[in-house]
């Protein structure tokens, strides 16, 4: 339940990605979170690679907009934080 939470205040942001495997043994277990990132228009992949891959590209798109906009100290703190989460 804390991640149903976590994703429906994360999925406003545009930082979200939804990972609903096709095989699912409880599919309707999904349905509201579903709604949730159709409704903010969240990207929603099927394998955890289209997953992962679309989340990185989220990231990059992120990056490539701070270096854009001058932002050096943003940019190092995002990427900071990026480097942490794939540490971990």
């Amino acid at each position: 339940m804390t991640t149903n939470v976590e994703f429906g205040l994360d999925v406003r942001t545009g930082r979200a990605v939804l990972g609903l495997p096709a095989n699912c043994p409880n599919p309707e277990r999904n349905r509201y979170l579903a709604y949730v990132a159709r409704r903010h228009g969240a990207p929603m992949c099927e394998t955890l690679d289209g997953t992962v891959t679309r989340a990185l590209t989220l990231v990059a798109a992120g990056l490539a907009f701070c270096r854009d906009t001058g932002g050096r100290k943003v940019l190092a703190e995002v990427e900071e934080e990026f480097t942490d989460h794939v540490i971990q």
